[in-house]
């Protein structure tokens, strides 16, 4: 098997699209968001560290949302694949009216409502009273332009799946600078606003503008938009997003719920963790990149019904995703230090965070598996066995293990990550077995 094979190549309208050319835009892009979010925390932590718990445990829960508001871009994203892949501008431009139009209507009521009620809310979440009050005040801010941040992510989407990915790359770049720009006028600057709130406006005002220049590029790029409701298709957006979505629902309700384990151990075991996510969220931007460069190669030979390159294309990939993110986590590993202390020069933090790195070389190599088998597989039509695998993965062996390892038996994050060790090991065996026979059937009919 070829490490990269330059035949795996779609050609349309004139642009050829390859696994390089969709995933080197996406890995930058997502190079660039992490890295918006590395500034924000270790500003943040250096203004005032106590609310670097508070603005974890609230954006995890944010993250829950928009996960399931994601739906609608997901879904679009195959869809509008496959409708591109057999030549079909005018349903492509019908289905992404459809997703902009239900995207709004949905994410508008779900952000008043959470905002109204944002205290009840956070209190499942079992921080501390300090921490829970900077975390509503956050919340609140953040819940009220969610319909912004669903909209933003539905845009990417569409550009993505309509082979204009260096529009989110350039996006990226756009919002780190600017997002640094306004978190230092807003932290630093001695405008007495609180740390929280000033990072809460701060990402309003950044989001904003992100939405208005993909916009712009989305109408000088004439991508399909075709005013018209079809109820098949908004049938369809369902039908692919939400069981394709509920993987990633799952796993992020899942996260949720081991960090409400992490909040009742104190805010030195909070930090850390979100210490150690800002350093680990870089190690698998290559297999998110990988897989959802693969998720629009697959979408357009269904699309065009050459099934023959998909099994060429899966095993390329999950080659290639395994091998960049362990070795990206070892060399985490053996910088942890002087990279965790980007963040924080607390000895007890950096303490915590050893055992739980190494670990993470493991979680990562099967991570890479699972993202690149589930969105294939979801590209492949197979959204509901992704979203019952994940959902009985995610709740039956990483929320019940981590609660084992990490409360009941007392190791604290080491048990946490032990949990999702054992959650994505699960998943990638049957996500390996399930592709083997997916490409000995696909090979099959080939034959025939």
């Amino acid at each position: 098997m070829k490490l990269y094979d330059k035949s795996l190549t779609f050609y349309e309208n004139g642009k050829t699209l390859t696994l390089l050319s969709l995933a080197t835009p996406k890995f930058f892009q997502i190079l660039f968001e992490r890295f918006l979010l590395t500034i924000n925390s270790a500003m943040l932590s250096n203004a005032a560290e106590e609310a670097v718990a508070a603005t974890s445990v609230a954006n995890q829960v944010y993250s829950l949302v928009t996960t399931a508001l994601d739906l609608f871009a997901f879904g679009a994203a195959i869809l509008v694949s496959l409708a591109l892949g057999r030549g079909d501008r005018h349903a492509a431009g019908r289905i992404t009216f459809i997703t902009l139009l239900s995207a709004l209507a949905f994410s508008l009521p779900v952000g008043l409502l959470l905002s109204a009620y944002a205290e009840p809310v956070l209190s499942l979440m079992n921080a501390d009273a300090e921490t829970l009050a900077l975390s509503v005040r956050f919340f609140v801010i953040k819940t009220l332009y969610l319909p912004l941040t669903v909209l933003s992510a539905t845009l990417s989407s569409l550009l993505i799946c309509n082979a204009h990915v260096f529009i989110s790359f350039f996006n990226a770049i756009f919002t780190g600078i600017a997002s640094i720009a306004f978190n230092y006028l807003f932290l630093y600057t001695g405008l007495a606003i609180e740390p929280v709130v000033a990072v809460a406006m701060a990402t309003l005002i950044v989001t904003a503008l992100s939405v208005a220049m993909k916009l712009v590029f989305f109408i000088l790029l004439r991508c399909p938009f075709t005013l018209g409701f079809s109820l098949s298709d908004f049938k369809n957006l369902f039908a692919y997003g939400l069981p394709g979505k509920m993987s990633l629902i799952a796993y992020t309700f899942a996260t949720t719920i081991t960090t409400s384990f992490i909040a009742s151990m104190g805010k030195k075991f909070v930090n850390a963790k979100v210490y150690v996510g800002n350093i680990t969220g870089y190690v698998h931007l290559f297999s998110d990149a990988i897989a959802g460069a693969g998720t629009i190669l697959i979408g357009r030979f269904r699309g065009a019904k050459n099934e023959a390159f998909i099994g060429k294309l899966y095993r390329q990939n999950v080659l290639w995703a395994c091998s960049l993110n362990v070795l990206t986590a070892i060399l985490a590993y053996l910088f942890r230090r002087p990279l965790i202390s980007i963040f924080t020069r607390n000895e007890e933090v950096l303490a915590l965070t050893g055992s739980v790195m190494l670990i993470d070389i493991f979680v990562e190599l099967f991570r890479a598996i699972n993202m690149v088998s589930e969105q294939g597989l979801n590209a492949c039509g197979e959204v509901k066995t992704t979203m019952l695998v994940s959902t009985i993965s995610c709740w039956g062996i990483s929320v019940l293990l981590a609660f084992v390892f990490g409360v009941l038996c007392k190791l604290g994050l080491v048990g946490i990550w032990l949990g999702f060790l054992s959650d994505e090991m699960a998943r990638s065996i049957f996500y390996l077995f399930r592709w083997k026979a997916r490409i000995r059937k696909m090979n099959a009919c080939q034959a025939q």
